[in-house]
């Protein structure tokens, strides 16, 4: 079963669709009406197989990386356009990762992508062409 989180992760609490527990940790956090994206993950990051962060990737931080990190299970992940993250060493630890999506993720180092994918030789990972060929300009000329 593949669990998708698209807009419902940063849902207030009380609100979640395709978050069905949170921990005890999370508890205080919900009190205040806000649960912290990471703890979403945490909670249920050994049934995560599947994430697409598209619709919220102004929230995905390095901090969320580190939690997705800690999913035995997750083998499809898009961070499509979260142009906060910096740094996604960490995902090394995903060996079940199969396809990841890095467009326009522009923060994110390319030397750092070419390591992740020695890391994780049977890991398609997508990044954006355009970036790292120098542009659309090299393309017209």
């Amino acid at each position: 079963m593949y669990i998708v989180i698209i807009a419902t992760v940063l849902a207030f609490a009380g609100g979640f669709g395709t978050i069905a527990a949170m921990d005890q940790a999370s508890a205080s956090a919900a009190s205040s009406g806000f649960v912290p994206l990471e703890d979403c993950i945490r909670a249920e990051c050994q049934r995560l197989k599947a994430l697409n962060f598209f619709l919220w990737s102004n929230h995905v931080t390095n901090a969320t990386i580190f939690a997705l990190a800690e999913c035995p299970l997750l083998g499809f992940l898009d961070l499509s356009l979260c142009d906060r993250v910096t740094d996604i060493s960490a995902l090394k630890n995903c060996k079940n990762l199969k396809y990841l999506y890095l467009v326009e993720c522009t923060r994110i180092p390319p030397g750092m992508i070419d390591e992740l994918r020695k890391e994780l030789p049977d890991c398609t990972i997508v990044d954006s062409l355009i970036r790292r060929t120098g542009g659309l300009k090299k393309f017209l000329t």
